[in-house]
C-alpha cells in the first residue's frame, strides 16, 4: 500500500519543469503530492520525516523506450531499471507488443520469448494488462500497441503483402486494443515489418491509439534519410498528429555529424507542416540487436523462431549459412561485433567468460570461424543471441543526446542483478545515470537534463499526472547524491549489470521501492 503519510524534507528539488532546482520539502499522502514548497516544513508537518540531507530529489525517471513487456513478468522487481531511478517504463515498442496474440502467432511469441518461462494465456491487451497487474512490478508500465505483432496475428510471420481483408482485420484489433495502449510502434527493420509496404502501413496507422505512431525506421545507416522520409510519409497518409522516432542516431561507417544535419534538417521541416516529431535516444555509441540481423538472404526474411528451427537439427543448413557468411561479412566486422547475450553452448569454451567480447575472439578461441561460429549460435538460441557494436560516432550521439525534444531511454528489458535472465547492454543498468554524467559534462543545466528524463517523456506519451513533482501528481521520486553518481564508475560489457550508488532511493507510488 501507498505510504500514507511522508514529508522528504532538506532536499534540492528539481520538479520536471525544467525551473531551477530549488532547496525545500515534499509531502506525499496516499501515494500522491500533496505539497511542495521551498525551505522548511513546519512541525509535525507528517508522522513519517526522511531528510534529503540536500541531495537531489526529482521524479521518478521514464523509460519511453523498453523492452520489458515478458521480462517483468519473470523478474517484477525490475532491478535493472529501478535502481537506476526508472519508476515508468513504456513498452511494445519496434514493432513487438505482447499482444494481440492469436494462433497464427502465439506460438512464435513463446518461442521468441522462451528464456523467461513464461505461457501466453492471454490474446488482447486488456487480458496482458490484468496479467501484468497480477504479477505486482516494482514499477509503472504501459504499453504501445506493436504492428510485427498485430500483423503476424493476422497473416503470420510468411513473407508478402497484405491484401484490403488483412488489413481491415488488424485495423478492427487495433481499435479493440486501443483503450489499453498509448500509442502504435512501427519495427520495420524485423520481421514481419519489414514486409509492410507503405499503403499497408499508413492504413493500419489510422487507428494507432491517441494519435502516436513510434517506429524503428527501416534503416539507421546509410539509407537513415530515406527511412525517415519513408517514417513521415506514412504519418502524413495516415494523418497522424504525433511521430516518435525510437532510439534516434546515424549509424555506420559513414555516418557523421554532417549526415545528423540533413537528418534534423527533414526533421524540422516536417515541424514546420504541424507535424509534431519527437525522439528518445541513449547515451552509448554502442547499439544492441539481434543476432540475425546481419544475415544475407534469405536467413533475413526469417524470424528468429523459424530460423532456429530451421538450422537446429540441420547440419547441411547450417554449413549453408556459415559459407554465405563468410562471403557477405568482411573479416573486419566480427572484430566490431561483440557477443552480449545467449543461453547457446559454445564449443570449447564456457559461454558466461565469452559474453561481452568481440565474436572474432570468442571464434579464435573456440577453434572455430566467426561464420560457424555465428551459425551455431542462431541454431541453439536464435532468439535469445543478442550483439552491440560501437556504429555511433561519439560526436553524434552527443549532439542527438543534446537535442531540446529528444528524452532519454534505455532500449533494454527489466533485468534482476544476476545473469539468469540473460546479460544486459550496460544502458540496462547505467543509462539514465550515464545520461546526467554526460550532460553534466556537455553543460546542460541539470534541470533540463532532469526534464528530459521525466515531463518530456510524459508529455510525449500522455501519461497524466507523472513526469514532475506537483501536487495531485503521482508519488514517483528518486533521491539522487550528484558527487556520487557523477564519480561512479559506469556499467560496461564485462559488468554490465553494476549499479551506480548515486541513485539513493526511490519511490513508486509513494512507496519506497529501491533503497541503496
Amino acid at each position: 500500500m501507498p505510504t500514507s503519510d511522508l514529508a522528504i524534507i532538506n532536499a534540492l528539488v528539481a520538479d520536471g519543469s525544467g525551473t531551477k532546482p530549488f532547496l525545500g520539502f515534499v509531502v506525499v499522502k496516499n501515494g500522491l503530492i500533496a505539497e511542495v514548497a521551498k525551505g522548511a516544513p513546519p512541525a509535525e508537518v507528517a508522522e513519517n520525516i526522511f531528510d534529503a540531507q540536500d541531495d537531489l530529489l526529482t521524479p521518478g525517471f521514464i523509460d519511453p523506450h523498453g523492452h520489458s513487456d515478458i521480462s517483468i513478468l519473470a523478474n517484477p522487481d525490475a532491478y535493472g531499471k529501478i535502481s537506476q531511478g526508472v519508476t515508468t517504463e513504456i513498452f511494445g515498442n519496434c514493432g513487438l507488443s505482447a499482444f494481440p496474440v492469436s494462433d497464427l502467432n502465439r506460438d512464435h511469441l513463446e518461442g521468441l520469448f522462451s528464456r523467461y518461462n513464461v505461457e501466453f494465456k492471454w490474446s488482447t491487451a486488456a487480458e496482458f494488462a490484468e496479467t501484468i497487474t497480477n504479477a505486482n512490478p516494482a514499477i509503472n508500465v504501459v504499453s504501445l500497441l506493436g504492428h510485427n505483432t498485430l500483423r503476424a496475428a493476422v497473416m503470420g510471420y510468411a513473407p508478402g503483402n497484405a491484401n484490403k481483408n488483412a488489413i481491415k482485420k488488424m485495423r478492427k484489433l487495433a481499435l479493440r486494443e486501443a483503450r489499453a495502449t498509448l500509442g502504435m510502434s512501427l519495427g520495420l527493420l524485423y520481421v514481419p515489418g519489414e514486409f509492410a509496404s507503405e499503403e499497408e502501413l499508413a492504413e493500419v496507422a489510422r487507428t494507432a491509439p491517441r494519435g502516436l505512431l513510434a517506429a524503428h525506421l527501416r534503416n539507421e545507416g546509410d539509407n537513415i534519410i530515406e527511412a525517415l522520409e519513408e517514417f513521415i510519409r506514412i504519418g502524413e497518409a495516415a494523418g497522424i498528429p504525433k511521430l516518435h522516432v525510437s532510439h534516434l542516431k546515424v549509424a555506420g561507417k559513414n555516418a557523421s555529424v554532417d549526415k545528423l544535419a540533413k537528418v534534423l534538417d527533414i526533421l524540422n521541416r516536417a515541424r514546420k507542416k504541424g507535424i509534431r516529431i519527437t525522439a528518445d535516444a541513449y547515451p552509448y555509441t554502442q547499439s544492441l540487436t539481434q543476432l540475425s540481423v546481419i544475415l544475407p538472404p534469405p536467413w533475413n526474411g526469417m524470424g528468429d523462431v523459424e530460423l532456429e528451427t530451421a538450422l537446429r537439427n540441420a547440419p547441411a543448413e547450417r554449413h549453408a549459412l556459415a559459407n554465405a557468411l563468410k562471403r557477405s561479412v568482411v573479416p573486419e566486422r566480427w572484430r566490431e561485433l561483440r557477443l552480449v547475450s545467449t543461453s547457446a553452448e559454445i564449443p570449447n569454451l564456457d559461454a558466461e567468460t565469452a559474453l561481452g567480447h568481440p565474436l572474432a575472439e570468442i571464434a579464435d578461441k573456440a577453434r572455430t570461424s566467426p561464420a560457424e561460429l555465428c551459425a551455431a549460435l542462431l541454431a541453439d538460441d536464435a532468439p535469445g543471441t543478442t550483439i552491440a557494436a560501437t556504429s555511433i560516432p561519439r560526436d553524434v550521439m552527443e549532439r542527438v543526446i543534446s537535442l531540446p525534444w529528444v528524452a532519454c531511454c534505455t532500449d533494454e528489458t527489466a533485468r534482476p542483478a544476476d545473469y539468469s535472465l540473460g546479460r544486459s547492454h550496460p544502458r540496462g543498468f547505467g543509462a539514465f545515470p550515464k545520461f546526467l554524467k554526460l550532460t553534466d559534462r556537455l553543460g546542460l543545466p541539470l534541470e533540463e537534463a532532469v526534464r528530459r528524463a521525466t515531463s518530456l517523456p510524459a508529455g510525449i506519451f500522455g501519461l497524466e499526472k507523472r513526469g514532475a513533482i506537483k501536487p495531485g501528481f503521482h508519488a514517483d521520486l528518486a533521491l539522487i547524491n550528484m558527487p556520487k553518481l557523477l564519480s561512479a564508475e559506469q556499467p560496461d560489457f564485462s559488468t554490465p549489470h553494476k549499479i551506480n550508488p548515486g541513485i539513493r532511493k526511490v519511490w513508486v507510488n509513494g512507496t519506497l521501492s529501491y533503497d541503496s
